[in-house]
């Protein structure tokens, strides 16, 4: 879609799903702590749209990671608490680390 800006120009705008896509795939040059946060916050939302969100994954080639982050969240975050505290460091410590070497 496109939104014509108070200066006049035209910028592309996308919704949550698409940026969300765009995030993953270019995660490595993401902090893992704000990526970390944006993903969550994105899980939280009411208004998500999982199926938006795997076809634009799909569509993007990052299928395989929407899948781990969707589908293997809890059980992935239990065994995450869990290194964490045999560690003796903060949870989302270790969950960017996690995030960051996927």
């Amino acid at each position: 879609m496109h939104v014509e800006i108070m200066m006049g120009n035209t910028v592309n705008v996308y919704d949550i799903e698409h940026t969300i896509c765009d995030i993953i795939r270019d995660r490595k040059n993401q902090d893992p702590k704000k990526f970390s946060r944006v993903w969550n916050l994105y899980l939280g939302n009411q208004n998500k749209n999982i199926w938006k969100l795997r076809r634009y994954a799909v569509i993007s080639g990052i299928s395989i990671y929407w899948r781990l982050f969707i589908i293997s969240k809890d059980s992935i975050v239990n065994k995450l608490r869990i290194i964490a505290g045999e560690l003796s460091v903060c949870f989302n410590d270790v969950l960017s680390q996690f995030i960051y070497y996927i």
